[in-house]
């Protein structure tokens, strides 16, 4: 006796769906909400990403960043810190200890000029 194929056919869908609704009770359907939740986050942050490369603007780089604010180094920072973290180098971060005051009076190697 051979089975029809349209019996086949509806018992594979009916696995599949049965795979589908055991994947959901087990943690599926939290992976798909964080995922959609963080999905307009992640489309804003790789928008302002793809114009900043394709206007030239260098992307952030946390050691970089670090390290010219603790050289005091103005104009390096603003392109290596995030908005953030640059704008709370200028007034001293509360609690960041190593950040020096930016030298204003230095060009961008840090030595200062007159």
């Amino acid at each position: 006796m051979d089975v029809p194929p349209t019996a086949a056919f509806y018992g594979l869908v009916g696995l599949a769906g049965l795979a589908f609704v055991l994947w959901l009770v087990h943690g599926g359907a939290r992976s798909i909400g964080a995922a959609a939740g963080a999905l307009p986050g992640e489309l804003a942050g790789g928008v302002a990403l793809g114009v900043g490369d394709s206007l030239g603007v260098p992307r952030t780089n946390e050691s970089e960043c670090d390290l010219a604010l603790r050289e005091g180094r103005l104009w390096d920072a603003s392109f290596a810190c995030p908005a953030t973290k640059f704008i709370g180098g200028l007034f001293g971060s509360p609690g960041d200890e190593k950040a020096k005051p930016i030298n204003l009076s230095a060009d961008s190697s840090g030595v200062p000029f007159y």
